[in-house]
């Protein structure tokens, strides 16, 4: 497997993600969006901290259960609801125990959206990883 990270001269210094990631001869896995739900279908928490966490430990299990950990994941799609510039620091704070996990910054997308499949619900963050 061949992951290489790159933040070109000329682009700005990112914060929390990578410009660019170049993956060579590897398989591909899709992780489906994951939200802020327990392994009991019920919503963790009311506040975006704690939905954002248990969306990335949903994430690292479908990672798990294809083989893959943090490191091989090269491209993280982000939806938060009624996203804010104000949010970010809430969503930084439940993405933390990612980062103590071993989560290193990888290419992301961060979307703000109206709603999601269920009112309750905050979050979604979909991977793509390279084996």
């Amino acid at each position: 497997m061949c992951i290489e990270k790159i933040n070109p001269a000329g682009l700005h210094e990112p914060e929390g993600y990578t410009h660019v990631v170049v993956a060579k001869q590897t398989t591909r896995v899709y992780v489906a969006g994951q939200v802020g739900v327990g392994p009991d279908d019920a919503v963790v928490g009311t506040d975006l901290a704690s939905q954002t966490s248990q969306a990335f430990e949903n994430v690292r299990l479908a990672l798990a259960a294809a083989g893959a950990g943090w490191e091989h994941v090269v491209k993280l799609t982000i939806y938060i609801v009624d996203f804010d510039e104000a949010k970010m620091a809430e969503f930084g704070a439940g993405m933390g125990a990612a980062m103590e996990a071993g989560m290193t910054p990888t290419a992301a997308t961060l979307v703000g959206v109206q709603a999601l499949y269920r009112p309750d619900l905050l979050v979604e963050i979909e991977a793509i990883a390279e084996l």
